[in-house]
């Protein structure tokens, strides 16, 4: 990024990826913005401004809802054409979800 290079930069997850409950997300939602208060776009935002010389790609593989398998749909359709420098990957919520005491939706085996 110092030398001015591309970087893409894939976001795979659920809800939280999205920025569900990160304030107004939907306001703000992949403008990339200082205003944008979801994670991936803090991270896209705040490089920007540091290397700003670099262009820096998002790719978009995350939907809210779901869990790791569709991490798995995802990934050969979205993520890996894309063939990004760097992946966040942020599953698990809606896996462990359960009620209080019950097994979670996927168990970990």
């Amino acid at each position: 990024m110092r030398a001015g290079q591309p970087v893409t930069i894939a976001f795979m997850g659920d809800s939280i990826t999205l920025g569900a409950e990160a304030g107004p997300w939907w306001d703000e939602q992949l403008k990339f913005t200082g205003k944008d208060s979801t994670y991936r776009g803090r991270v896209i935002h705040g490089l920007r401004q540091r290397f700003p010389q670099a262009t820096i790609t998002p790719v978009e593989a995350s939907q809210g809802g779901t869990g790791i398998k569709s991490g798995l749909e995802q990934f050969p359709t979205k993520v890996r054409p894309a063939k990004p420098d760097l992946i966040f990957i942020a599953f698990g919520a809606n896996n462990a979800n359960s009620t209080v005491g019950d097994e979670p939706k996927t168990p970990p085996a």
